[in-house]
Parts: C-alpha cells; sequence; structure tokens
C-alpha cells in the first residue's frame, strides 16, 4: 500500500491535482484502521484501483478521486457535507454516491450505473471489480466467489462494451480493464471446475 501512496501523491504532484490530494488525505482518515475481508489495511484497495488506474492512463483527476474515494460512503457513512468539508468537487462526489450501492441488490445497482452514463464511474467500477477478483481468494467462501464470478459477468464486464461504443477515446483503457478482469475470471473459473 505505501509504495501505491507513494506512487499517486508523486503523481498528483506533478500534475499539481490538488483535489486528488485531498482525496487521499480523506480516504487517508477515514479508512484509518479498517481492514479488508483477508486482513489487509482497507487503504490497499482504493490506492490499488487509483495507482491502477494511472497505470493504464486514466490521468483525470476527477476519476482518480473518484476511485481514491469510492469505498468511503457505503463503508465509512459519509456523507455528502463532509466530502465538500474536504473541498472535494460536486462532480467528485456524485462519482463515488454512484459508487455506493447501499440498499441496492446487484442489478438495482448495475441498471443505476448504466443509466448515469458516466464513464468516470464505469472506468472505476472495472478497475474496482479487478482488484476485488484478485483478492478475493483469501476472504471468499468458494460459494461467494462463485457468485462474484457471475455478477462480474453478468453487470460488471458489460461496462466495456458500453464505453467502447460511447466513449471511444476511452475504448483502449476499457479495454485493459476487460482483458485483465476477464482473464482473473477465466483463470478462477477453470481452478473452480477442477476440484
Amino acid at each position: 500500500m505505501k509504495k501505491e501512496l507513494i506512487f499517486i501523491k508523486g503523481f498528483a504532484k506533478g500534475k499539481n491535482y490538488h483535489e486528488l490530494m485531498r482525496a487521499i488525505s480523506l480516504a487517508e482518515q477515514k479508512h484509518r484502521g479498517q481492514k479488508r475481508k483477508g486482513g489487509e489495511d482497507y487503504l490497499t484497495h482504493p490506492s490499488r484501483v487509483t495507482a491502477f488506474l494511472i497505470s493504464i492512463g486514466i490521468d483525470d483527476e476527477k476519476t482518480l478521486c473518484g476511485a481514491m474515494l469510492h469505498d468511503v460512503p457505503e463503508d465509512c457513512g459519509t456523507k455528502r457535507e463532509e466530502f465538500l468539508s474536504y473541498c472535494i468537487s460536486e462532480e467528485t462526489i456524485e462519482i463515488i454516491f454512484l459508487l455506493d450501492k447501499t440498499s441496492l441488490t446487484e442489478s438495482e445497482y448495475a441498471a443505476r450505473l448504466i443509466a448515469s452514463n458516466n464513464v468516470k464511474a464505469w472506468l472505476i467500477k472495472l478497475a474496482d471489480r479487478f482488484h476485488n477478483v484478485s483478492t478475493m481468494a483469501k476472504a471468499f467462501t468458494k460459494e461467494k466467489i462463485i457468485q462474484y464470478l457471475e455478477e462480474s459477468r453478468e453487470y460488471v464486464l458489460p461496462l466495456y462494451k458500453l464505453i467502447a461504443n460511447r466513449f471511444p477515446e476511452y475504448s483502449d483503457q476499457a479495454y485493459a480493464l476487460k482483458y485483465f478482469l476477464e482473464a482473473f475470471l477465466d483463470s478462477i473459473e477453470v481452478l473452480n471446475n477442477k476440484e
């Protein structure tokens, strides 16, 4: 996690992205002491999602802020007003609340996300799911893994086609996200079927 945070902070400073620096600070504060299923520090997750987006060429500040803060409403109970007090922009707040699935079924969540036509939220969701899939063996039961694979194929992977069709300027990044996610899903399914 420390390597990713150093990388992201260096990137933010180099780009003069002040909102991203504030987003990092807020994520560090809100996730302090939290652990992911499997035991690692929670901040590892948003840091890796954000660093992965940067590594595939996403340099839009609002997208990166959204990636850094995407779990704060759901996992920390943070309200819009608190984000505003940190000078987090309305656009970033909109992205992170689109990604909050509190009280929604997976299909309701996917429908809302698709209806938003928000490419920044879609890119974050693909990267978020990629990281979650890459770490789920440490944290999920076999039944939960199977459910997660099905949800990923049904609700998350279709975002790639939406991005490619509606936002062709992001098609290369969307393809990379789709490729990595599909590779993990295929590998896990093969391993699951061998048991």
